[in-house]
């Protein structure tokens, strides 16, 4: 089945407000468009690390869990090749100026691509110094390539794509 990239956000925004992604954070808002600063990213989604659910989950997640905010930024790119370092900085600062500001704790940096990266954009994005999740994932062979960071991981671990 081939899926158009419109279709791939519509799977992922899902995949994570409603199934794997509930594992990472219960992400609560969506919104299309998004700007953030002179960039628009296809989708930004908002939440927190408090789940909800039933009386005794509730009461877990008070008492245990932390209520970080976060936020998840995805965004359609036509090549993986367009990807560097410049191309990542200039996403992630802006990431971090707007975490600064609405005290988000949690970032992730979602870039959906039609073609394979190559092992150098890889590993730009596996070996990512920052403290916000970067993942890269190509919709046609359905691969994944994430920041070896605890954010990255824990994102990877979770999603079923």
């Amino acid at each position: 089945m081939i899926f158009t990239s419109e279709d791939v956000l519509c799977v992922l925004e899902k995949e994570l407000m409603v199934k794997g992604g509930r594992w990472v954070a219960e992400f609560t808002e969506s919104e299309r468009n998004h700007k953030l600063g002179d960039l628009t990213f296809d989708v930004c989604l908002r939440g927190s690390t408090r789940t909800k659910g039933l009386f005794l989950s509730r009461i877990l997640s008070y008492f245990v869990l932390p209520n970080y905010q976060v936020a998840c930024y995805i965004a359609r790119i036509p090549s993986s090749n367009v990807i560097s370092s410049d191309f990542l900085k200039k996403r992630l600062t802006l990431i971090r100026e707007r975490a600064k500001e609405e005290e988000l704790k949690w970032n992730w940096l979602f870039l959906v691509t039609e073609d394979e990266p190559s092992a150098k954009v890889s590993k730009l994005i596996e070996e990512g110094r920052g403290d916000e999740g970067v993942l890269l994932y190509n919709h046609r062979s359905r691969s994944l390539v994430y920041s070896r960071n605890l954010l990255g991981k824990r994102m990877k671990a979770c999603l079923k794509l």
